[in-house]
């Protein structure tokens, strides 16, 4: 609920273009992603595990651009 004087039009403007990140298995664990520009790319948003070690790896550090399904860069 939303308790605001600003018009329910100026709030919810432009959330037609918001999109939900979406839950991936990347190099074996659970992630959320949202989609970018290029096919097959996602920026990691969210690490989904309950292993303490795995939220050093850099791998899963949030911002991350990541293939899916999981491939090395091309450079």
């Amino acid at each position: 609920m939303l308790h605001t004087i600003v018009p329910p039009e100026v709030v919810w403007q432009n959330s037609d273009k918001i999109i939900a990140p979406q839950e991936l298995t990347y190099l074996g664990q659970k992630v959320l992603a949202e989609p970018l520009d290029q096919p097959g790319e996602f920026k990691l948003i969210q690490l989904l595990s309950s292993d303490p070690a795995l939220f050093l790896n850099t791998a899963f550090q949030p911002g991350t651009v990541i293939r899916f399904p999981a491939q090395p860069k091309s450079e």
